[in-house]
């Protein structure tokens, strides 16, 4: 099994508080979990604010990033046939797990 699998992995936080970044831009909100204490919410809240122009909410606030960057394409010939593949044995059991 590779390494990566083995390691543990955080679950995000079903408790979160929306925050707005930016007063009057109620679409500028980030989530934060209340599982951390609340100094460490206000800090990083605080940082976040104060950084806050670093973030973006949608391709028209990079309008300088080419579109071939933030652009998902697949390589695949329109005019080939779908093929729909058969589940890998165990593969649903493994699905269900999470």
């Amino acid at each position: 099994m590779n390494d990566d699998l083995k390691r543990p992995h955080s679950e995000p936080s079903s408790d979160v508080v929306s925050i707005a970044l930016e007063d009057g831009h109620p679409d500028k909100m980030v989530k934060v979990g209340r599982d951390h204490p609340e100094a460490t919410r206000c800090s990083l809240v605080e940082l976040l604010r104060k950084f806050r122009e670093v973030f973006t909410f949608s391709p028209k606030e990079m309008p300088t990033i080419d579109q071939a960057v933030i652009e998902h394409r697949l390589n695949v010939d329109p005019t080939s046939k779908q093929v729909v593949h058969k589940e890998a044995y165990g593969s649903r059991a493994v699905r269900h797990q999470h």
